[in-house]
């Protein structure tokens, strides 16, 4: 019984001495920590951190709220792509969250697919862990890496989970078309000979090109009537003149082709030019009363002609009034823009043109002479337009807008000092009327040119005399640059 004592009796003592030993250590409390130091949220997402190993206050702050916000209680809101920083301040002392915010996007959000066939799917713009799961795998299967494969008709959602959000995407599976039965062809004949086109309507001077299809041989082209529309051995075919006629195509044994060209013509309004009348100093040459030579300084009248319609042809030229008081610079002015239309596709406008202010038919002759003319030097690009104000060999031969033309009288009418536009140039005869001149200078010569007019007795139209036309064909300096007609 006494052993038992003094055994009790020992651990008693050894309590308290393991007592009084505890009560001589500090025991140090654990220091506060954030949940999460980092995380990757998506757009619209919610989080909250906590602060472990304090009961004191926390007082919560983001550092781009437009990216993520946090309240009182430490829950984060992710409102748009980017990154800001949560700080959790306890006392004195802050701890910190980087928070990511990402807002993917899914590639597709619906898809047709026919049974068998394949497609995939991605979410774009995440670094997070993304899972897919169709919603009948039996319809259309999808494996951890996006890839669709349809399995049979009918449809099926696709389901991309990334954190807590999810994304949609609706496939729908048809039923593969049957194959069609294999056609072994029939041997096909060689097709025939036929030609592009077998009536064309045409505006006067204009180009087309006619062609005979599958056929290589060398082939002969003719047209009934050149005078209406011509072909050359290419099957190029120019409209000539109003009217109807056949462009012929045969070969070398017995395939023959026709092709109905019919021509017609644009006739458009015009209107009369605007005309504004001037002076201007000009010399002239006397004769003073010692019988000397003598060029004295006169004032002469001038006439600029605005127009706001350009003739073409000569159907158009024809609505101009040339019988008035100044019919005799009109009918200069009209030569000049008639000049304008000749190209070497289409000189029969300007040549018909040319004949009506003649009144008279141009011989051959004379069409061969303007057209050597109008082909030097590419002279037809300009030459018409060198004699319109604003024009000069600087600019290329460019007009003023609207396009204007000014001439004048001449100076030799009268005696003395005296200048009247009412003396002609010519007096009268038995055999022909009283001819008058008119004159333009300009700017693609350093002399000025003319040209002789009469008044017509019964119709009192003001027309060239004789063939004077041509004295405004007349080499022009070359142009500055490259001109663009």
């Amino acid at each position: 019984m006494k052993k038992k004592k003094r055994i009790l009796s020992f651990f008693i003592v050894v309590a308290l001495v393991f007592t009084m030993a505890l009560g001589n250590v500090s025991v140090s409390a654990a220091a506060p920590k954030l949940s999460k130091t980092k995380v990757t949220l998506l757009k619209g997402e919610k989080i909250t951190l906590k602060v472990t190993g304090t009961k004191k206050k926390v007082t919560w702050s983001s550092s781009k709220k437009n990216i993520a916000t946090v309240t009182s209680k430490g829950q984060v809101l992710a409102k748009k792509k980017g990154s800001a920083t949560i700080t959790a301040k306890v006392n004195k002392k802050s701890y910190k969250c980087v928070v990511k915010v990402e807002d993917p996007k899914l590639s597709k959000t619906s898809l047709t697919l026919t049974e068998k066939k394949t497609s995939s799917i991605k979410l774009n713009g995440t670094t997070v862990k993304v899972t897919y799961v169709s919603s009948n795998p039996k319809i259309v299967r999808v494996n951890s890496r996006g890839k669709i494969t349809a399995v049979k008709k009918g449809s099926a959602v696709i389901t991309v989970k990334a954190n807590t959000k999810k994304f949609k995407c609706k496939v729908t599976v048809k039923t593969a078309p049957k194959p069609k039965p294999t056609v072994t062809p029939k041997p096909t004949e060689a097709p025939k000979p036929s030609l592009s086109a077998t009536t064309l309507t045409m505006n006067k001077g204009t180009v087309k090109q006619l062609q005979v299809k599958n056929y290589k041989e060398i082939l002969v082209w003719t047209s009934d009537d050149p005078s209406v529309a011509t072909v050359d051995s290419k099957g190029k075919v120019t409209a000539v003149n109003l009217g109807t006629t056949k462009i012929r195509v045969r070969d070398k044994s017995t395939w023959r082709g026709s092709c109905t060209v019919r021509v017609t013509q644009t006739v458009k309004k015009q209107v009369e030019p605007v005309l504004k009348k001037g002076t201007k100093s000009a010399k002239k040459e006397i004769t003073n009363n010692k019988g000397q030579k003598e060029v004295i300084d006169v004032t002469i009248n001038t006439y600029t002609y605005t127009f706001t319609t350009i003739p073409t042809n000569a159907a158009e030229l024809k609505q101009y009034d040339i019988t008035t008081s100044d019919g005799r610079y009109k009918t200069m002015a009209l030569l000049i823009l008639a000049y304008r239309t000749w190209t070497p596709t289409n000189p029969t406008d300007c040549e018909e043109m040319l004949s009506y202010l003649n009144n008279k038919e141009m011989t051959q002759y004379y069409k061969n002479f303007l057209r050597d003319r109008m082909k030097a030097d590419n002279g037809y690009k300009y030459l018409g337009n060198s004699y319109l104000n604003g024009a000069t060999p600087a600019n290329n031969y460019t007009p003023s807008k609207p396009i204007s033309i000014t001439l004048r009288q001449d100076t030799l009418p009268g005696k003395g000092n005296s200048i009247s536009e009412d003396i002609p140039y010519f007096e009268p005869t038995q055999t022909t009327p009283a001819i008058y001149r008119s004159f333009t200078d300009f700017a693609g010569s350093d002399s000025s040119r003319w040209i002789c007019t009469y008044k017509h007795s019964k119709t009192g139209k003001w027309y060239i005399w004789d063939q004077s036309w041509h004295d405004l064909l007349t080499r022009i300096k070359q142009p500055a640059g490259k001109y663009e007609y």
